[in-house]
């Protein structure tokens, strides 16, 4: 039920972007070779921070307890990574408004994952 209602969430963050992209004409670079990649790089390494920053907690014993919010972090990267791939097949088929979204989305949602670790430690101090 959380991960149905966390989609929920991304998917109405992602319409959001979407609308926003489109009215405010942000900039496409990411459609071409250069910027798609600093865009690729830009998720990875958000995606990177969030692996390391879980598995550090992990090692640290925080999820012991809590083993529903190491979960949802798990959850939350294989998400990232999903609105990454669908981005990426929509900017393969032109829509560079909604892959636009999708990559913003991939990438907020991983920042968010890295962020929780530390949210929760200072919840349970």
């Amino acid at each position: 039920m959380r991960r149905f209602g966390l989609a929920l969430v991304i998917a109405g963050a992602v319409a959001a972007t979407a609308a926003y992209a489109e009215e405010e004409g942000m900039a496409l670079s990411f459609a071409d070779k250069e910027g798609g990649s600093k865009v690729a790089e830009s998720i990875a390494a958000m995606q990177a921070w969030a692996e390391g920053e879980y598995a550090e907690h992990e090692a640290e014993g925080l999820f012991k307890k809590h083993s529903a919010e190491g979960r949802l972090i798990k959850d939350m990267l294989a998400l990232s990574r999903e609105l990454q791939a669908q981005g990426e097949a929509l900017k393969q088929a032109g829509d560079a408004a909604k892959a636009r979204a999708y990559f913003f989305s991939a990438e907020a949602t991983a920042r968010y994952a890295a962020q929780m670790p530390h949210m929760l430690e200072r919840r349970v101090k």
